[in-house]
């Protein structure tokens, strides 16, 4: 079996390689990590030593202990700097609001994430849904922008109204009056 063991975690999985030339070491077949801040289930995944990026190789899960997850079948993840990019089928869950696209890049520190291609953003405590080719959020300012054939599903009782514009944003307001 193939077992990392950092500061920051343990890595193991039924088969491990290491790959001197490139620093890489490549883990096979029920691959977990498991981490403070998150838990990882992959089939493969790939692990540079000096830059401390991971590659996934075929389907993964990170599942957060803030609760949220994401799902994806390639990318990578620089663990230093809490960035990632997530490729092919991504889908994440932070309740109650879910978002699927093709490709997610994601800076946890700066909370800045940007979807591309088949964007999908639901949120159900809201009962609306916001499809786009882009969409960029910020976390800290609860921020959202939604281009390239933005269209805004909103769900009243037994109801929905479309609403399709070239961009689509959603403003956090305070709605305290002075």
């Amino acid at each position: 079996g193939g077992i990392l063991t950092t500061q920051e975690g343990k890595l193991t999985s039924i088969r491990g390689y290491y790959l001197p030339d490139s620093r890489n070491m490549l883990f096979k077949k029920e691959v977990l990590l498991t981490h403070p801040d998150y838990n990882l289930k992959a089939d493969s995944l790939k692990y540079n030593i000096d830059t401390k990026v991971m590659y996934f190789v075929g389907p993964t899960i990170i599942i957060s202990k803030e609760t949220s997850q994401i799902y994806c079948e390639d990318g990578w993840y620089d663990s230093e700097k809490d960035v990632g990019l997530f490729i092919k089928n991504v889908l994440v869950n932070n309740a109650p609001q879910t978002l699927s696209a093709d490709t997610l890049y994601y800076d946890k520190k700066k909370g800045l994430g940007k979807a591309r291609n088949h964007v999908t953003w639901e949120d159900s405590v809201k009962n609306f849904i916001i499809k786009s080719n882009y969409l960029d959020y910020s976390e800290k300012e609860d921020y959202l922008l939604a281009t390239h054939k933005a269209l805004l599903i909103n769900i009243v009782d037994k109801d929905s109204l479309y609403l399709r514009a070239d961009t689509l944003k959603s403003l956090k307001t305070d709605t305290a009056a002075d």
